[in-house]
């Protein structure tokens, strides 16, 4: 059964994975806006015919060439919006949390089901790329690497707008009973433990123990691409380049640079192997003939459309 949050188009090979209170409403609206459509009333975006709707399922049996993005946020603050946006007055919030706890989710409100329910089979993500919506303006994996990977494929994503918002409640005020904030803990151990979220000075409740601490080993310096052919070496630094001068001489981040380059049968790459990359990109002359190098493999974005 197609689920309402995850979004397919079919034109870019794109699919947005969109779990209840995670941004939804401000993506959806961003998508159609890039396709030329606005709607006055934000509740439209939920209930619109202008979409295509997939199950997980089906989205994890689309082809590589897919793009697959997934949003995530923090258990505990997704869960205080949902009880503010849908169950406040009504409920006060020790109950809310007791019925949470005692849903499972295959039965559960869409608005505080699990994410990794929604977004994983098996405990593993289906979408290759996971947001995370309190870094989503951060130089982590944020917006823009969205909106640079979405561009590649003809969909230009403006600005994230923000319809429907919480007004940055703070969350840790609701759990000032840390009973709640282990209730709530146990309840997403599954999300906590995939996406890498925690409490603010708790540790995460998950049911398997934490391996003990180990020293901390040195950083070792970044080495050159020396597990890359020399051709595949040029490869890189010359999408890393291109990329950079798309986004006007800023580095461009990892997720941009190993997607680009994957296209072009370019093993994974490491954090030091693009860092050196981008150096020798720096170093060059800044009009690199990409045909030269890499011929009909070379790395071209999408036109604008029309």
């Amino acid at each position: 059964m197609p689920n309402p949050n995850h979004v397919i188009l079919e034109e870019h090979k794109i699919a947005f994975m969109l779990p209840a209170k995670v941004a939804n409403t401000s993506i959806k609206a961003a998508i159609l806006k890039a396709r030329g459509i606005v709607f006055e009333d934000f509740y439209k975006y939920h209930h619109t015919n202008e979409f295509v709707y997939a199950s997980k399922e089906e989205i994890a049996a689309l082809g590589p060439d897919w793009l697959k993005i997934g949003f995530v946020r923090n258990p505990w603050d997704r869960l205080t919006a949902c009880y503010a946006d849908k169950y406040h007055p009504s409920w006060d919030f020790d109950g809310f949390i007791n019925l949470v706890m005692s849903t499972k989710d295959y039965g559960a409100d869409i608005h505080f089901r699990s994410q990794s329910y929604d977004l994983c089979i098996d405990g593993v993500p289906v979408p290759w790329m996971v947001v995370k919506i309190e870094e989503i303006e951060s130089d982590q994996v944020g917006w823009g690497d969205v909106q640079l990977m979405a561009g590649h494929r003809g969909l230009r994503l403006g600005p994230l707008p923000k319809l429907n918002p919480d007004n940055g409640q703070d969350f840790n005020g609701f759990y000032s009973d840390p009973v709640l904030v282990q209730k709530v803990g146990e309840r997403y151990a599954e999300d906590i433990k995939i996406f890498k979220y925690s409490f603010k000075g708790v540790e995460p409740v998950i049911s398997a123990p934490e391996a003990p601490a180990q020293k901390a080993k040195k950083p070792k310096k970044a080495d050159k691409t020396t597990n890359l052919t020399p051709h595949q070496a040029e490869t890189v630094v010359q999408i890393t380049a291109k990329l950079a001068k798309q986004d006007g001489g800023q580095k461009p981040g990892p997720i941009a640079v190993r997607y680009a380059c994957g296209r072009h049968a370019v093993p994974e790459l490491s954090d030091g192997e693009i860092t050196n990359a981008f150096a020798e990109a720096k170093r060059r002359s800044p009009s690199l003939d990409l045909r030269e190098v890499i011929g009909k493999r070379t790395f071209r974005p999408e036109p604008p459309a029309a």
